[in-house]
């Protein structure tokens, strides 16, 4: 082999090699390509999935990045929502502060929303520098604390509410003693009334037959006449024993208030006890009367129902919301004239049965579906939170394996009905 063609054989050879590691390379480059584009895709895919609004705000204020949920929140289409600057979207936020900050900033605000509506959100920033000569770049994590916030207003309600219990069971405890005395009392002053009419009524029969035997003289009928007419025995001993019933029924309505409130302030959180429905729906009535008195009339039809195992200041709860839930419903479909509330109970196999009843406006077809939904109210603000029947359905249902359902008629009424077992259901949520 001449020496030209060894060169060329060499050369041939040296071609290959590189060849195959420009292969290995190509293929190399490939496989990475593959990886950064699937990392792409995978960070793609997180950014506009996640959770939280995410934003990447440009030197001017302007977004380059908006993800899914930010668009969400905004209530605007990509388009739209890449074109609404930091300052419209966190108008109480100052821009060029945070841009300034090299540490991560946390940030209390309202994201303001195309319908004019704000959100109240957890602003989380950070400033992004791309390298010397490149812009600084804001990345802003926005959570929208709209559920925590709701959840915080419903742990306040909680508290006062508790807060007031306590009082109240305070108050009723401090009543139930002087009002013990002045039961007492008038129950005493009502056998002395009794005593002293059964002796003016022998004083009189005295005088009567004196009289008939000519033993008591002119001037004697004369001074008899006289007193009876100053003292008005006659009225005392007809409006005295009226006027202490009267004061007696007062006083046994005060116990009865001061027993309900005491029923309903002292059943152990939680625990799980044989309850009288009954009484229990008595004291409900009770405790709500200042509720409904204005409106409606309560008419109570109890069945031979047996005491059931439940949580009897959950039960407390559930009744006192559907009762106020009716008045409402009589308020908003009578106009000023006064509704009828029925409540009944019934034992159906297994369960004890509680229907209540009410003749107000009635719940409109659209709503019924989100009836039970948390926070959902078609009341106006300040009337109702969207809770109560929320509560309801957790108790019954989720705290004591029942059952809660509702027929409806607009303009004729609506009846909750609700079935508690007899044997206590495993406990699968606690009401909060």
């Amino acid at each position: 082999m001449s020496t030209l063609e060894k060169k060329l054989a060499r050369a041939e050879a040296r071609i290959t090699i590189l060849e195959r590691m420009i292969e290995e390379k190509s293929r190399e480059v490939y496989v990475a390509h593959i990886e950064v584009e699937r990392k792409n895709n995978w960070l793609s895919h997180l950014l506009k999935t996640i959770p939280s609004g995410l934003w990447v705000f440009e030197r001017g204020g302007m977004p380059e990045l908006v993800n899914d949920t930010a668009r969400n929140l905004l209530g605007l289409s990509e388009e739209e929502a890449s074109k609404v600057g930091f300052r419209d979207t966190f108008p109480d936020v100052d821009f060029e502060r945070l841009l300034g900050v090299d540490s991560t900033e946390r940030v209390e605000t309202a994201l303001r929303r195309q319908d004019g509506t704000t959100l109240p959100i957890l602003l989380v920033t950070s400033v992004f520098n791309a390298g010397a000569g490149r812009a600084k770049k804001l990345v802003c994590l926005g959570v929208d604390r709209t559920a925590q916030k709701q959840l915080e207003d419903r742990l306040r309600l909680a508290q006062k509410l508790e807060a007031v219990g306590q009082l109240a069971a305070g108050v009723a405890h401090e009543v139930n003693t002087p009002m013990q005395f002045i039961g007492d009392g008038v129950r005493f002053l009502k056998e002395c009334l009794t005593d002293l009419g059964s002796a003016l009524e022998g004083h009189g029969e005295l005088f009567t037959e004196l009289r008939q035997r000519g033993c008591l003289t002119a001037d004697d009928e004369e001074k008899i006449a006289s007193i009876e007419e100053t003292s008005d025995v006659a009225f005392v001993l007809v409006e005295g024993p009226a006027a202490v019933d009267r004061t007696l029924r007062g006083v046994t309505r005060v116990a009865e208030i001061v027993r309900a409130l005491k029923a309903f302030a002292h059943p152990v959180d939680g625990a799980y006890t044989s309850t009288d429905v009954n009484a229990a729906i008595a004291d409900a009535v009770i405790v709500a009367r200042g509720e409904y008195k204005h409106c409606a009339e309560v008419m109570l039809d109890f069945g031979d129902v047996p005491p059931i195992v439940c949580d009897a200041g959950a039960l407390n709860q559930v009744l006192l919301n559907l009762i106020v839930n009716a008045t409402h419903a009589i308020e908003e479909g009578k106009a000023g004239a006064m509704g009828m509330i029925t409540i009944r109970t019934r034992q159906e196999r297994d369960f004890v049965c509680i229907s209540v009843s009410d003749d107000g406006c009635g719940i409109p077809e659209a709503v019924r579906p989100r009836l039970f939904e948390p926070f959902f109210t078609t009341k106006p603000v300040g009337k109702g939170t969207g809770q109560g029947l929320a509560l309801v359905h957790t108790i019954v249902e989720k705290q004591h394996g029942g059952q809660i359902s509702f027929d409806s008629q607009v303009g004729v009424g609506t009846t909750f009905h609700i079935r508690f077992p007899l044997k206590r259901a495993q406990t699968r949520e606690r009401a909060a």
